[in-house]
């Protein structure tokens, strides 16, 4: 299917009023249509159809779909349209090589210009395939400066940031982060368990799962990771009622107790656990199975 070239009325005898009523019009919804995204970056290609009503400025001529025409070609990220006479083709391309952003006509464009690419920019950038956006959706895509953010931020993959990120709420992310942070060493993922910010330590979160502390004085937990790049770990102990106690493993009970009372450190795979003979771990109010006895905190170099 193609698009229909608009053609102006002819300068000398106009058929009737409509003709230049109907080409403003037309010429109105393609500026308005460039100055919400400086570019047909807005254009819905929901199902494969250029929408009736659509309009395309192409190097300096405007085509119309007069109704929904089907996009030809596989599915992609990129449609091209392609001018030939008083129509134009709509298809998909696989990808841009060759093409690049024009100035004179405010679109990216092949050699020429010759055809048309409509792409979502914001896309572009966060594939890598744009490396300076030029549409409004672009610019946000790609931050040079400081982000301020009032509410949540959610990272599907990995955030690169050359300066700072303020943010007002929650940093939820399943990949890693990386940027120039002030005050902040560790971000931690739901995911996983563990985050990053770029030159600092990583932080991994294991459960200790069932330990009845009582009977059992120690227990090995594995801890999945290379034994070389861990810096730091710490373990705390839930007692069986957990609303009344949530302390560290090694707590020293000032006035009570001369000893540490209970000891954490890296064995080969695994983390080990003890607690002192006769202290406060080894007793009934530590002895209940089929529960979490609390958590296992790692530092690690990524």
């Amino acid at each position: 299917m193609a698009l229909t070239r608009i053609d102006n009325p002819t300068p000398s005898a106009p058929a009737t009023l409509a003709d230049y009523v109907q080409i403003l019009a037309v010429q109105n919804g393609a500026i308005l249509q460039a100055l919400r995204g400086n570019s047909h970056a807005c254009i819905d290609f929901t199902n494969n159809l250029a929408k009736a009503g659509t309009v395309f400025y192409v190097a300096g001529v405007l085509y119309k779909a007069a109704t929904d025409q089907t996009i030809s070609g596989t599915p992609s990220k990129y449609v091209k349209i392609t001018p030939s006479g008083a129509t134009a083709s709509i298809a998909y391309v696989s990808s841009l090589v060759g093409v690049s952003w024009n100035d004179a006509q405010s679109g990216y464009y092949d050699a020429g210009p010759t055809n048309l690419y409509v792409f979502d920019e914001a896309r572009a950038v966060y594939d890598g395939v744009v490396s300076t956006p030029k549409t409004n959706e672009g610019q946000i895509a790609y931050i040079v400066g400081s982000l301020s953010i009032k509410n949540n931020l959610t990272v599907g993959d990995t955030l690169n940031l050359g300066n700072d990120l303020i943010v007002g709420d929650d940093i939820t992310a399943s990949g890693d982060i990386q940027g120039a942070f002030l005050g902040v060493s560790q971000i931690g993922s739901p995911a996983d368990g563990y985050g990053e910010v770029g030159g600092f330590l990583k932080r991994k979160i294991i459960s200790i799962g069932d330990w009845d502390m009582d009977a059992n004085a120690t227990l090995n937990v594995a801890h999945g990771l290379t034994l070389g790049n861990i810096r730091r770990v710490t373990a705390f102990i839930r007692e069986d009622a957990p609303a009344n106690t949530l302390q560290p493993l090694d707590i020293f009970l000032i006035g009570t107790s001369t000893n540490v009372e209970g000891h954490c450190r890296i064995a080969g795979a695994n983390v080990a656990l003890s607690r002192r003979t006769g202290g406060i771990y080894d007793d009934i109010a530590y002895n209940a199975t089929g529960y979490n006895r609390g958590w296992i905190l790692i530092e690690y170099e990524p």
